[in-house]
């Protein structure tokens, strides 16, 4: 994927390509974006826009540095995302361990290129000791690193680590799923209305568990509390819809956790309606 694969997001497009023209490159950016969108192909797009020879600032999809990025075989490229512990823990999250390797991989000489790339997904599972790893590398970066750090929501980030990054902020630039939106706008009317659990539960059985229609229902959640945000909606005061947005990051972060879904859903619908 390069920059020309990027739908909906020419704000992104176009800042990078300005920056990357100007030669005032960063050495750490984060991308936020919705679970539903793929942040990592965004990043690689952005490191090979930088790296390539053959179309700098844009990436050309063809030559040996952008296929090497693309399939993440390119030798400068590290990739690190969330894991379970070794120990037999079932929560997945980016490991102190994964983050020390990256840092150590950082201080060597690029193999292959004139600068060492990193992508780290799944930013916002990062441990405390792995984010307190990584803010060292951000404060004294080896000269040419540039690392991408990618997020659903940055404020699960310590503020030390937003300080110095650049944040980009990124958007599905497909068509809403209709039938998430629909379910995820009665459920929060019905919520709003004072509905009972379990009239809003025999709604919410229509809804397919698996962990992707999960996640996208709940992306159209926030979807809606942020339109009704905008449209600054009478039934729905700010309070409410920040309520609203916190409980369903809560219920993400529980399923990521492998808690159930059914118990997750059913919780975040309850505090939500107080």
């Amino acid at each position: 994927m390069t920059f020309k694969n990027i739908s909906g997001n020419e704000h992104l497009v176009n800042d990078i390509k300005r920056i990357i023209k100007s030669g005032d490159l960063h050495h750490a950016y984060i991308i936020e974006g919705p679970w539903s969108l793929n942040k990592k192909d965004i990043a690689k797009a952005v490191i090979q826009a930088i790296l390539c020879e053959e179309a700098p600032g844009e990436g050309c999809g063809r030559c040996s540095t952008c296929i090497g990025i693309e399939n993440e075989s390119y030798m400068d490229l590290t990739v690190v995302s969330a894991n379970t512990a070794k120990s037999g823990g079932n929560v997945l999250s980016v490991r102190d361990e994964a983050i020390e390797l990256l840092i150590e991989r950082l201080k060597h000489k690029p193999y292959q290129g004139k600068r060492n790339v990193a992508i780290i997904c799944d930013a916002d599972t990062m441990t405390v000791r792995a984010e307190n790893r990584l803010l060292k590398t951000l404060e004294e970066p080896p000269v040419g690193t540039i690392i991408m750090i990618l997020s659903e929501n940055v404020t699960k980030l310590e503020q030390t680590i937003l300080s110095r990054c650049i944040h980009l902020r990124a958007f599905d630039g497909g068509e809403k799923d209709g039938e998430y939106m629909a379910l995820a706008k009665e459920i929060i009317d019905m919520i709003s209305a004072g509905e009972k659990y379990y009239r809003i539960k025999s709604v919410l059985d229509n809804l397919d568990k698996s962990r992707e229609a999960v996640y996208r229902f709940l992306d159209s959640m926030e979807d809606v509390y942020h339109e009704k945000l905008i449209q600054r909606n009478i039934d729905f005061n700010k309070n409410s819809i920040f309520t609203g947005i916190k409980k369903i990051e809560e219920a993400r972060k529980k399923i990521n956790a492998n808690v159930g879904v059914q118990y997750a859903l059913k919780q975040m619908l309850l505090e939500i309606g107080g």
